[in-house]
């Protein structure tokens, strides 16, 4: 595992954080998800197929000096990733991430939660290893979500969850959906999540979330987000918005160890959040628990991803095996099986 991770990442330096239409670039997450499931064999072909869709890294502006004055500026992600390797050059990457998640937390769903995903594989490669290019990696990760930080519009600033027994499938089932006559997609998550603002109790209802200890809550919320996930991924489209409640819920399982155990909290509740964003802005139905059967053994869900070869079928996957390998519940091995079928 991570045999050939530093010499992909230095490939891939030269490139931004945005595919040249636009979306993110899901490369180098994609390469630690296959070095992360022990297919890495596979990600030099894989780049190669991938690099020519990748927007070169564009030029520096100007340093970052009054950060909040930077967020949200797409153009500026080369001095956000100078700016982060200085930072960890000066202090450590544990302890950049120890400033800098809780600052960014309320951004979960920057840029359809690619900022923060990124952050997690970038954070997890480093946690196998501590390395130059794995650090230049995650400065580019943490770039990427500041430049594309954004929050949930109309968000109050003090919605956070409350202690108690975790109740989202309750909250779930309660949320109204956003009538279609307000929605709109634009091929773009970020439109469809802009429409929040038109939803009539949506943070009423989300500040209800109650959660305990954060590392305890967050496989159950995963298993939450794999059956929203099963419930509305019948067509390509719903596959790909809803594997991000999962993916990014994996994210968040590898940046708590850098925080307080409030901030893990407020962590774990805004991946929640992000899951419950999807389903109000995309489902068609209510929510309702979703029976689950599976026949795919974990080597084969490996093997059909890597041939597959999408880039949101890989991810989905690895974070799916890996929430399986912490709670061995089958309801994770269910999405990658549904994902193969819908992008065969």
């Amino acid at each position: 595992m991570y045999t050939y991770h530093d010499e992909l990442l230095s490939r891939m330096s030269g490139y931004g954080c945005t595919l040249k239409n636009g979306f993110s670039n899901h490369v180098p997450m994609v390469v630690e998800a296959l070095a992360a499931m022990d297919e890495e064999t596979h990600a030099s072909d894989w780049f190669e197929r991938s690099k020519n869709t990748i927007s070169p890294r564009p030029k520096r502006v100007a340093p970052i000096t009054r950060w909040v004055d930077a967020l949200g500026e797409r153009h500026r992600f080369s001095d956000w990733a100078s700016f982060f390797e200085q930072s960890m050059e000066d202090a450590g990457w544990e302890a950049t991430l120890n400033s800098w998640l809780p600052r960014l937390t309320k951004g979960f769903m920057s840029a359809a939660n690619h900022g923060v995903i990124r952050v997690g594989h970038a954070t997890r490669a480093l946690q196998n290893e501590d390395t130059p290019p794995r650090r230049a990696e995650l400065a580019a990760a943490l770039a990427a979500w500041c430049s594309s930080y954004a929050e949930l519009p109309d968000r109050p600033t003090s919605t956070a969850p409350t202690d108690g027994e975790f109740n989202g499938s309750e909250i779930l089932s309660d949320l109204a959906l956003l009538d279609g006559s307000l929605r709109r997609n634009d091929g773009a998550i970020t439109t469809a999540v802009g429409q929040l603002a038109q939803h009539p109790d949506f943070y009423q209802q989300v500040s209800r979330l109650q959660l305990g200890n954060a590392h305890e809550t967050l496989p159950e919320a995963a298993a939450l987000a794999a059956e929203v996930f099963l419930q509305n991924a019948t067509t390509p489209l719903g596959f790909i918005v809803f594997t991000h409640g999962i993916t990014g819920l994996a994210a968040t399982h590898h940046l708590l160890a850098y925080l307080t155990g409030e901030e893990q909290r407020q962590l774990v509740f805004e991946a929640f959040v992000a899951v419950a964003t999807l389903h109000v802005v995309y489902a068609s139905a209510p929510f309702n628990r979703v029976a689950i059967t599976t026949e795919t053994s974990l080597d084969d869900l490996k093997r059909q991803a890597v041939r597959n070869g999408d880039d949101h079928v890989i991810k989905l996957t690895e974070a799916c095996l890996f929430f399986y390998g912490l709670s061995q519940e089958p309801v994770f091995l269910a999405p990658p099986e549904r994902a193969i079928v819908l992008l065969s």
